[in-house]
């Protein structure tokens, strides 16, 4: 009931987000998370029910926890404080989980939480750290790249570094399953290079986020864009076309 609570939460807060097509994109939609606060009871809820299952169901013997659920609970209890915007209490948490369930998957995802916590902070070495620090582990766990390349790649945009930025997310495209989260990916690596003046990688980009089926104001927005990196008279004319259908 407390993950289906901050899921909840999580596609309210997406919904409320607005885009400006202006700059460059986020990684992750969201926004002020400490503005927004429709989505707060949800989280407030699955903190309670995480909370419930640590005091009720704990089993700690010689600073053991020989209960599965606990930690999945704790980290629960990490991501709606993040959602919430409370970035030290987000902070606590995975910091508890990290030092208490050592040399666990858990932890490893606890970490890449914890740098998110930073970079919103706007603590950027420290994210830094900790980022190195897991691409640098001999086992970091297959399932969490995909998250390590986006958390690394936000961490970058943050700070304006575009280049690297677009390393990262084209290593983050091949590990994501749904065709509309690569959109988004597709699009922002568009726009980097559409900044860069690089006209031939950002309309590869952009045709590649229209063929990933986005939602129309992205799609309107990318031949937009496409329309801006064309060069011969051939292809200015089908966009033309494009445009006015």
């Amino acid at each position: 009931n407390g993950k289906e609570s901050l899921k909840y939460g999580y596609k309210k807060l997406e919904k409320s987000h607005r885009d400006d097509y202006s700059k460059i994109l986020p990684i992750y939609k969201g926004g002020d998370l400490s503005s927004s606060k429709a989505h707060h009871p949800y989280m407030d809820k699955a903190i309670k029910k995480a909370s419930i299952v640590i005091q009720r169901h704990s089993i700690k013997v010689k600073n053991k926890e020989y209960c599965k659920w606990i930690d999945d609970s704790y980290l629960l209890i990490g991501k709606a404080y993040f959602y919430k915007g409370e970035f030290l209490e987000a902070k606590k948490t995975f910091d508890f989980i990290k030092n208490n369930f050592k040399k666990t998957e858990i932890a490893d995802e606890s970490k890449l939480w914890l740098a998110r916590c930073y970079i919103n902070m706007k603590d950027y070495s420290s994210s830094e750290n900790i980022l190195d620090e897991l691409q640098s582990k001999r086992r970091f766990p297959e399932k969490l790249e995909k998250d390590l390349h986006l958390v690394f790649a936000d961490l970058y945009l943050k700070q304006d570094l575009y280049s690297e930025a677009a390393d990262e997310l084209k290593l983050s495209t091949n590990l994501i399953k749904r065709k509309s989260n690569r959109a988004r990916i597709y699009y922002i690596i568009g726009q980097i290079y559409q900044d860069a003046n690089n006209f031939v990688q950002s309309k590869k980009y952009f045709e590649l986020a229209l063929k990933a089926n986005p939602d129309y104001e992205m799609v309107f927005n990318a031949k937009m864009n496409l329309a801006k990196s064309l060069r011969s008279k051939k292809d200015l004319k089908t966009m033309r076309e494009n445009l006015k259908k």
